[in-house]
């Protein structure tokens, strides 16, 4: 067998079937690989099955263009040799990449209209073979999340650095009902001078009503009004403010047409 780079280390594995303590024979180019004299370095070990694990450090001979496997009995042995990275004795097994799982997640806005979720949330059931769920999380973009859909990205590291990611989105709800205050109740003696309803919430605000809510200003739209009685006439007024999601909240304002007002006579008919 040739070395291809005689300055670098050869790790090598050795399948001969015999269970004899041997020598691993390292020969300088040009000897003979049937004899042993000619051995550079030898690495005595014992066969425990048909695989032995081993390594020769080429650094500080000179090339070696043969490997030989010869047992105890001195007998030449021609074993099958593969160039790997291997360490003496048993390696350890190889650092597999963890594997990402991801899950969509649901939430409602709070009060600023925004959601908090964290990676573990949307973490579904990622592992590692050599550490388990023993895993760091890392969400991308961290939140808080607007609301809408965002999508987003689970990236998890195990303890050896590899990493792995998936994507999901992160869904934020507004269920809040807008807040929502009419205008005080108004008292007025002709129904002409009953004020006309309020159209958006400028109008409404002039009126002295107030509206709010946790994802933004609420458009407002008039209901209608509902009279009762003659004299006095009761009108109840309403209002309904609405936000972006459809959520909606009303009021009532009372107007009382009552003509308190006598008449006046400007002139009596002559005698």
């Amino acid at each position: 067998m040739d070395f291809v780079s005689p300055d670098a280390a050869m790790h090598a594995t050795v399948s001969t079937g015999d269970p004899s303590i041997g020598e691993l024979i390292y020969l300088s180019p040009g000897s003979d690989p049937a004899g042993t004299s000619h051995a550079s370095i030898r690495f005595r070990f014992g066969v425990t099955g048909v695989n032995g694990t081993f390594e020769i450090d080429t650094c500080c001979v000179a090339p070696a263009n043969h490997l030989v496997f010869v047992d105890a009995n001195v007998t030449n042995v021609n074993p099958t040799f593969t160039k790997g990275v291997e360490t003496v004795g048993t390696p350890p097994p190889p650092n597999t990449p963890p594997v990402a799982r991801c899950q969509p997640v649901v939430k409602n806005a709070d009060g600023n209209c925004v959601a908090a979720v964290t990676a573990a949330e949307v973490n579904n059931g990622s592992s590692d073979t050599e550490d388990g769920t023993n895993l760091t999380l890392t969400l991308i973009p961290a939140g808080p999340y607007p609301r809408g859909v965002t999508p987003v990205w689970l990236r998890v590291t195990d303890t050896g650095g590899l990493k792995d990611s998936c994507t999901t989105t992160v869904t934020v709800n507004d269920v809040t009902n807008p807040i929502i205050a009419c205008p005080g109740k108004d008292s007025v003696e002709c129904q002409s001078a009953v004020p006309a309803a309020a159209t958006n919430l400028a109008g409404f605000v002039a009126q002295g009503g107030t509206a709010s809510d946790n994802c933004g200003a609420p458009t407002i739209t008039f209901r209608g009004d509902l009279a009762a009685g003659s004299c006095p006439r009761t009108i109840t007024r309403t209002y309904r403010a609405t936000d972006g999601s459809g959520n909606f909240a009303e009021c009532t304002q009372t107007i009382i047409v009552h003509d308190v007002t006598k008449p006046t006579i400007t002139s009596c008919p002559k005698d």
